[in-house]
């Protein structure tokens, strides 16, 4: 279900869901770490930077944070492949 979080719009993939799958879970971070990671995002901003791009900015305990959003081109915004900047 994760790899169907992120854009599908051709420019911007960067592997495929065989590829993902086999990501080894110990490679993908921790629990704690993603909490850490993620916490405030849900505080964000979003900022739509061009037609398909944007990001949400946010703060937490390591500072100023962004996640990087795609416009797929069915107008649904999907995670980038690359999310954390």
């Amino acid at each position: 279900m994760q790899y169907a979080l992120y854009t599908d719009r051709p420019d911007y993939v960067r592997w495929s869901k065989e590829e993902d799958e086999q990501i080894p879970e110990s490679d993908r971070g921790t629990k704690e770490h993603l909490l850490q990671t993620f916490n405030g995002i849900e505080k964000g901003e979003f900022r739509q930077t061009s037609d398909h791009e944007g990001d949400i900015q946010y703060m937490n305990e390591s500072g100023e944070m962004g996640f990087q959003m795609v416009k797929d081109e069915d107008g649904i915004w999907n995670v980038s492949f690359t999310p954390i900047q």
